[in-house]
């Protein structure tokens, strides 16, 4: 269907209901029913002559379009995919606003059946899940920043050694096993433990989608969640406060050392943090992870002749580099300044912190509270799962610099 014919029926719902209530009205005239019969023609003609238009675009557009269906084409089987998902939740709500539900076949209701869980939420179905992802490697994402794993299990942990701590492999004899070594060569496991959190949330759909129960609709609940997850792993990462609901985030850890610069601080201090204070093992994968405020600070400082010393990278014209290191720029309102400090972060993300996920995402359609159909869109709750922890604090600092440094 296309968004024109949709405006379309739209309008004509619109139209029906006023004509209803003008019948209901004790003193209304005969001009007023006219006039509203009339419009209601108009639209009626506008509708069919709108399906004809496009029957004729979809012709010319047949062998370029695939259509999506939730029917298997090999087999004829019903598979729970997007448009199935879709209808699934559009079926509910509108039943739910007691209005006429979507009509789906007996295949179709056994496929959505296995994907709803106790709790009555819906699962995302894996060709949605990928759209999502895909979108989000698009956005300014933390998570593609960080170590990130899949895990199949509510709660685990992972043993690894730590890239300072890192010791050879020895060699075996002649009979196959490891040759003994005191106790001190033995290299040091760190353990990552992880339970996944229930993060959510309400979104809310506007009614004329669920009438439909197409792309438009399947695009909608993609964004949203595109935003929603984009916005909470961010959060999570950096101002995660640990414990039962809240992964451990960045910048309230108190693991990673600190390092407070003095006001207007100039390139000896930074190169300091750089050839000091960062282990020397991180700093061919490190990078300076600014919000605008410190980039803004960085590109004030300037050699003798005004030449900056952040610099364009000379293999990529969109990228920066000060002190020979990457610059990766954040928004204010993601990294955070202050009311005292603007936040640095100086080292290699990927061996400092790890995010886990089980990749899964949910859309509940019940038990969401009241006054969820009180205005002219329906509230459903998006629900996904994650957790994060510090994995090596030496391998980054969080730098700060005066506030009024760079307000100076």
């Amino acid at each position: 269907m296309s968004k024109e014919l949709r405006e379309l029926l739209n309008q004509l719902d619109s139209k029906n209901k006023d004509l209803t209530n003008l019948l209901n009205k004790s003193d209304v005239t005969a001009e007023e029913l006219k006039n509203a019969s009339a419009e209601i023609d108009v639209l009626q003609a506008k509708i069919e002559a709108q399906k004809i238009k496009d029957n004729i675009d979809n012709s010319f557009n047949e062998g370029e379009k695939t259509p999506i269906n939730t029917r298997n084409n090999t087999n004829g089987e019903v598979v729970y995919n997007g448009s199935l998902f879709t209808k699934a939740i559009a079926d509910n709500l509108l039943r739910q606003k007691n209005q006429k539900g979507l009509n789906l076949t007996e295949k179709e209701i056994n496929a959505i059946s296995e994907n709803i869980d106790e709790d009555g939420g819906y699962a995302v179905p894996e060709d949605i899940q990928t759209k999502i992802n895909i979108r989000l490697k698009d956005t300014t994402d933390l998570y593609n920043l960080v170590d990130d794993e899949k895990v199949y299990a509510r709660s685990g942990r992972r043993t690894y050694e730590k890239r300072s701590k890192q010791k050879p492999m020895k060699p075996l004899s002649e009979n196959g096993n490891l040759t003994t070594i005191s106790n001190g060569d033995n290299a040091k496991l760190e353990t990552f433990s992880f339970k996944l959190k229930d993060l959510a949330d309400f979104m809310s759909i506007p009614n004329d989608l669920l009438k439909f129960a197409d792309k438009s609709l399947e695009n909608f609940i993609i964004n949203w969640f595109v935003d929603k997850v984009r916005v909470t792993r961010n959060f999570e990462i950096l101002y995660g406060n640990g414990g039962d609901e809240h992964a451990q985030g960045i910048i309230t850890s108190n693991k990673f050392k600190k390092v407070t610069l003095a006001k207007s601080p100039g390139l000896k201090e930074f190169k300091k943090c750089k050839n000091i204070e960062l282990p020397n093992i991180f700093k061919a994968t490190s990078q300076w992870i600014v919000n605008q405020d410190g980039f803004n600070y960085l590109d004030s400082l300037e050699d003798k002749t005004g030449r900056p010393y952040l610099q364009l990278d000379p293999k990529d014209s969109t990228q920066y580099k000060f002190l020979g290191l990457p610059v990766k720029e954040l928004p204010n309102d993601l990294l955070l300044s202050t009311e005292s400090v603007v936040p640095i972060l100086l080292g290699d993300l990927k061996e400092a912190y790890k995010y886990v996920t089980n990749g899964k995402y949910e859309l509940a359609t019940t038990n969401i509270g009241a006054g969820a159909f009180e205005t002219n869109t329906t509230k459903a709750r998006i629900i996904m799962w994650m957790d994060g922890d510090v994995k090596d604090s030496e391998a980054l600092l969080h730098i700060e610099i005066p506030i009024a440094s760079v307000e100076a």
